[in-house]
Formats: structure tokens, C-alpha cells, sequence
């Protein structure tokens, strides 16, 4: 009876509250998200979703895209936008009528070899 009450009690305390609890699932906090910069010193935040989707944050608005049919690469569309992410390197196209991506809005990069942006201090020559 003893282990029949325990397993009880752990489970009413878990409950209550008296257990600590799994995050809700959702969107990752803005922590998560992979900052991307761009050619045109523009920075896009992707936040990468567990059933194959992106939540793009650019220019001022957050568009869902669901992950799409791809040679290589990760590939997401929706909002009529095309987001192509391969290694480090990314572009957003506009959707094109056939379903792939038109000439690039942006082409972006994370990482080291990621473009600075245009207000950045020119390199010192020698």
C-alpha cells in the first residue's frame, strides 16, 4: 500500500504544480533563433520549428513558411516567399507561379563569412 500511496502523492504534487514542468511547446525563444545578415546589411531571425517550418521574422513581419519539396538544402514557402538555406548560406525569393523562388530578395549568411552590415567600420588597409 505504501508504493501505491507514494506513486499517488507524486503524482498529485506533479499536478499542483510541485513538480517542475516541460515548457509549453511553441515557438523557440527569440534566443533560439538563427540570425542571418545580408548582402543588403539587412538581418533576418529564422526560428526553425520542430514540424518542419520556419517562422522568418524580415522586414518588420514574421511570416510562417512549411518546410517544401528540395534538391539539397532545407527549403520552406508560404506568404508567397521561398527561404532556401544551405550550410550557412540563405535566400528569400518572392514565389514564383511554378512554386520555386524568383530572383532573391536576400541573400544571407551566418557565421563568420556572414556580410557586415553597411554601417560597419571600414577594414583597415596597411
Amino acid at each position: 500500500m505504501g508504493v501505491r500511496r507514494t506513486a499517488l502523492l507524486l503524482m498529485l504534487a506533479g499536478a499542483l504544480g510541485g513538480c517542475p514542468r516541460a515548457p509549453a511547446p511553441g515557438p523557440a525563444a527569440p534566443a533560439d533563433a538563427v540570425v542571418y545578415r545580408c548582402e543588403s546589411g539587412a538581418e533576418l531571425r529564422a526560428v526553425y520549428l520542430p514540424e518542419d517550418a520556419v517562422l522568418l521574422h524580415h522586414a518588420g513581419q514574421v511570416h510562417r513558411l512549411d518546410g517544401a519539396p528540395r534538391a539539397s538544402g532545407a527549403r520552406f514557402t508560404g506568404a508567397g516567399l521561398e527561404w532556401w538555406v544551405k550550410g550557412d548560406e540563405a535566400r528569400l525569393s518572392p514565389l514564383g507561379a511554378d512554386g520555386w523562388g524568383g530572383e532573391p530578395l536576400e541573400r544571407c549568411a551566418t557565421g563568420v563569412d556572414a556580410a557586415a552590415p553597411e554601417d560597419a567600420a571600414p577594414p583597415v588597409s596597411p
